[in-house]
């Protein structure tokens, strides 16, 4: 499946342009307020999977399933801490880049702010990544058998 996934992302309707794979798209020195798909992407994902999981049926959802889901998934979590470190700190270099106003008063001190939350995101990502990994790591030796009727 992420062979597909990879496919369809980086040569298909997702991103079909190597340009437009970025958070923004870049139109020389200028930043589009246009988002570009990766965190749309993960976003859906996530509220496909919550409409999917949400009426799984009277049969549940087996633990090799769960199982193949929380793996994705914590691995997923174990890669958000990077991603809010280099976001904190793409924002931090913006202020001496671009022209950066806020409403609400310093840019620094929002940016410096938006840095604080982001570290503690840190910490929750990477408690999370090791809930996960255990939840997994619970059910590792389920599995289940099928009917003798849907065995062929």
């Amino acid at each position: 499946m992420s062979a597909k996934i990879e496919r369809i992302t980086y040569h298909g309707t997702l991103a079909s342009d190597p340009t437009e794979r970025g958070i923004t798209r870049s139109y020389g020195d200028h930043v589009s307020e246009e988002r570009d798909g990766w965190a749309d992407v993960v976003y859906e994902a996530i509220r496909a999977m919550n409409h999917i999981t949400s009426s799984p049926g009277e049969e549940g959802i087996p633990a090799p399933v769960v199982y193949t889901v929380l793996g994705n998934m914590s691995g997923a979590t174990q890669m958000l801490p990077q991603l809010f470190r280099q976001l904190a700190d793409g924002l931090e270099r913006s202020l001496d880049h671009f022209d950066v106003y806020d409403h609400n008063g310093d840019p620094r001190l929002s940016a410096l702010a938006a840095g604080t939350h982001l570290q503690n995101a840190v910490t929750h990502a990477q408690r999370m990544a090791e809930e996960l990994s255990s939840a997994q790591t619970a059910i590792n030796s389920q599995g289940y058998n099928l009917p003798d009727d849907e065995e062929a």
